[in-house]
């Protein structure tokens, strides 16, 4: 047992899902058709233009479209809860707009979907799609995954601190 935990097993012995290599997964050129809704036509053209896009395949559409949907769904709901942020409950108190809760849920899902995409900074570095790992091969990254920790001989001491280094000159 090593000082924090169990020493690692050499790459060569392990198997199944503990082995690290990864794949390389080429976008394919297709046309993603039109947005959703009309008025996310920017939108739309910036996601598929964007490195995220560009690793999309052609069975990841109906997931971008959900985004868009969710997206458009939020934002209504959010205009109009914003219309009027409180409302008369059931019993005549006031009480926050129910679309603020709805906002909330939607905002949920959006996050989880940005993330599946690769929307986020951190979902891009997760995928590989940061300008840093840009210039290294995906070969070059499970090389140096698959790289063995070697042991290093050091000189050891003697009891009392003599040793022949340390001795003044």
């Amino acid at each position: 047992m090593g000082k924090r935990g169990p020493i690692a097993k050499a790459q060569s012995s392990l198997h199944g899902r503990s082995k690290a290599q990864l794949t390389l997964l080429q976008g394919e050129d297709f046309d993603p058709g039109e947005p959703p809704f009309p008025h996310q036509a920017a939108e739309w053209e910036t996601y598929w233009s964007s490195p995220s896009g560009n690793a999309a395949r052609p069975e990841d559409r109906p997931a971008v479209e959900r985004l868009f949907k969710l997206r458009a769904h939020f934002e209504a709901a959010i205009g109009i809860a914003s219309g009027e942020p409180k409302v008369t409950g059931s019993t005549g108190q006031m009480r926050p707009n129910p679309f603020y809760a709805t906002a909330l849920q939607l905002e949920a899902a959006i996050l989880r979907l940005e993330n599946e995409l690769g929307l986020t900074p951190k979902a891009r570095a997760a995928l590989g799609l940061t300008a840093a790992q840009a210039g290294l091969t995906v070969q070059q990254i499970n090389d140096r995954l698959e790289t063995e920790v070697k042991p290093v001989a050091v000189p050891s001491w003697t009891t009392g601190g003599n040793h022949e280094a340390s001795a003044p000159g």
